[in-house]
């Protein structure tokens, strides 16, 4: 009777709990298991930055952290600073002797030159006699004038040193290939067999090139060999001065090695040849187009790795 009754007032009822029951499991279940799945995540990426500051052996409180970071940065600087100074130059000083210092005019012409004014120099205002071509002839007249011209730098700072000790006479001047600054001893090839390239050594240097474009990273060395004629006294006199700064606290000829042979008994005059070495980077030689290991002809200006510890 009662169903009879309220029967439609029943079945609503029943509809609309079917409706509720369709909702809540196609639609607030879903909602509720998405929200559940995304705290998980939450708290999941809450413990993983939290691991950041607890406190650790390798970990610091972040003024610290970054206080450590300002001082070690502050070093770095010092310690580049330090390492520039051994650079024979810099692009101002060396603009001279730059292809780009002889403008429009013939750069061979700039170059015979510079050598003209630097070996008039050493005659008249410092004494010093010297081969007319500088070291410039024979092989090197064959390198490029970029390079020569940077080699005429060299020249001078030595008879700087020469005219500061007191050596009058250079007998003898020779430049060699440069080459760059090699940190881990591996094999080098003498000067004799400087013009012999090795296929790996070729691949490895592609290589270097190819992940340091710029350069900025590494030295080259330009080597030089000057035989003077000068009393014992006065020969270990330019040892010393050949060590010195020839610019400001920069401009260092690195000494590499000397050999005496006396001359004269009588007045103590001695033979004595020096090797020098300067440092520029490889960024500096690159804007003077200085022709480096990439080039095609190692004799015209090609670099080849050399050991530290080894000689030419």
């Amino acid at each position: 009777m009662f169903f009879k009754q309220n029967q439609n007032l029943i079945l609503g009822a029943l509809a609309v709990l079917g409706i509720f029951l369709a909702v809540q499991f196609l639609v607030v279940q879903d909602n509720w298991a998405a929200a559940a799945a995304k705290q998980t995540q939450a708290e999941a990426e809450r413990e993983h930055w939290e691991k950041n500051f607890k406190s650790g052996d390798n970990l610091l409180p972040r003024p610290e952290a970054e206080a450590a970071l300002a001082e070690n940065k502050k070093q770095l600087l010092a310690n580049l600073a330090t390492l520039q100074k051994i650079e024979f130059g810099t692009k101002e000083s060396l603009h001279q002797y730059s292809e780009s210092a002889a403008g429009s005019g013939d750069r061979k012409n700039y170059l015979a030159t510079k050598r003209t004014t630097l070996l008039s120099r050493a005659k008249d205002a410092m004494q010093i006699t010297a081969p007319s071509e500088l070291g410039l002839g024979d092989k090197a007249s064959e390198d490029p004038v970029a390079l020569n011209l940077v080699r005429l730098a060299f020249v001078e700072s030595f008879f700087i040193a020469c005219h500061k000790s007191g050596v009058t006479k250079v007998a003898r001047i020779q430049h060699f290939t440069p080459k760059y600054v090699k940190g881990a001893p591996t094999e080098a090839e003498s000067e004799e067999d400087a013009d012999d390239d090795d296929s790996a050594d070729k691949k490895k240097n592609q290589k270097d090139d190819a992940e340091n474009p710029s350069g900025s990273g590494k030295l080259v060395q330009f080597h030089m060999r000057v035989q003077v004629q000068a009393s014992e006294r006065v020969f270990g006199r330019l040892l010393y001065e050949l060590q010195k700064p020839t610019e400001g606290n920069r401009g260092y000829l690195g000494l590499r090695g000397f050999q005496v042979a006396v001359r004269d008994t009588g007045s103590g005059l001695v033979d004595g040849t020096v090797a020098v070495s300067a440092l520029i980077s490889e960024k500096l030689a690159r804007e003077f187009n200085i022709a480096l290991k990439s080039d095609d002809d190692p004799r015209r200006g090609g670099t080849k790795e050399i050991n530290l510890d080894r000689g030419y």
